[in-house]
């Protein structure tokens, strides 16, 4: 029999399958008798709930067209994906998690564009913190909140009733965009981090929040000493490797706590997923600045001004010896700053650039 018939005839036999389960059209001839999805399925231990879909291999042409990723923040939360968000403590998680939402609700650089739907946050902190972030951010609607939903640690069974709650309000009225676990430690039923099955066991459970269409962002915390490529957040690396995009939140400037910038490194399986991105904490919220390298750049543009509105015309070996702090460019890297500078009228060159004759900077003189 030729492959082409092979495939109809899977066809005809599976159609309403097809029909229910994967969106596509029920083939003519199909059987009569439907199978229900989950009547031939493992149940799991705790909450009797379908824990091993039936098995019914696909030929991965029959699966449909791709479709994109709806983007809430481009590459850094989808809907239908999950997210992990780690930091240190104090280091700006919560502070960057409700300038997100009100992005989201009211349009902003963190959003691709406003929500219709509304974003759940299931919060391990009490309503008055929540009161002061509404009143200073102006939070709206947009934002739903379920507060405190244990009063100590949840069993597995209770964790998953809480994920089928909230897959029934995504279902139903509600239809949240997005659901935000704050702080994953304090809200699931994992009591040792680092055991990699019960790690999993606890995550599973939120793929049915995915399915249902809405984005997931877990809040967590990374490890006592910093790691890098994706392994910074706290306990075992089954949690990592089960969400589908990794956001690391660090300073920009590990030694300056005034330092307003943070910077995203990302981890995941789109390209749309920048490797390293800074943002800035200013009056109107924050702005995204570009990669480390354009924001160190933007520091020495800023010494530059100030050393020339300080001391008039500079060389670039005098620039060079007046730098401010120990985070000396080089040389190099100082006169391609200020050659470009003058290119983009940020100051003014004089001289040939010649031996006897070298350039020397000097701020632009603005008519009174």
């Amino acid at each position: 029999m030729s492959l082409e018939l092979s495939m109809e005839e899977w066809k005809k036999q599976n159609g309403e399958f097809m029909a229910r389960d994967y969106g596509l059209p029920a083939a003519t001839g199909s059987r009569s008798k439907s199978v229900s999805r989950g009547s031939d399925s493992f149940l799991a231990t705790h909450t009797g709930r379908a824990a091993r879909n039936e098995f019914r291999p696909v030929p991965i042409s029959l699966l449909g067209p791709s479709q994109p990723v709806d983007w809430l923040t481009k590459g850094l939360v989808g809907g239908g994906y999950m997210t992990l968000l780690a930091a240190f403590a104090k280091t700006g998680k919560t502070t960057f998690l409700t300038h997100l939402l009100r992005d989201w609700e009211r349009g902003g650089p963190l959003a691709e564009q406003q929500l219709e739907k509304p974003v759940l946050v299931v919060s391990e902190e009490s309503s008055g913190h929540w009161m002061r972030r509404r009143d200073s951010l102006a939070l709206g609607d947009g934002t739903h909140l379920e507060l405190i939903p244990f009063m100590g640690r949840p069993n597995l069974s209770e964790w998953e009733q809480l994920i089928a709650d909230i897959e029934s309000q995504i279902k139903g009225g509600a239809e949240y965009a997005a659901v935000v676990f704050d702080t994953l430690a304090s809200l699931w039923p994992v009591t040792e981090e680092n055991d990699a099955g019960a790690v999993s066991s606890a995550i599973m459970p939120l793929r049915r929040l995915t399915e249902a269409g809405a984005a997931v962002i877990l809040v967590h915390h990374t490890r006592k000493g910093d790691a890098s490529e994706g392994r910074a957040s706290r306990g075992s690396g089954a949690l990592p490797a089960m969400v589908d995009i990794i956001v690391e939140l660090r300073r920009f400037a590990a030694h300056n706590a005034r330092d307003t910038r943070r910077v995203l490194t990302s981890f995941g399986r789109f390209d749309e997923s920048e490797p390293e991105l800074v943002i800035d904490l200013q009056d109107e919220g924050y702005v995204i600045v570009g990669d480390r390298a354009r924001a160190t750049e933007e520091d020495r543009i800023t010494a530059i001004r100030e050393l020339l509105n300080s001391h008039g015309q500079l060389t670039v070996d005098r620039i060079y010896d007046m730098w401010p702090n120990d985070l000396k460019p080089s040389r190099r890297t100082l006169a391609y700053d200020l050659n470009v500078g003058a290119e983009r009228d940020l100051w003014t060159r004089l001289g040939t650039g010649k031996r006897g004759d070298p350039f020397h900077f000097a701020r632009i003189e603005h008519p009174a």
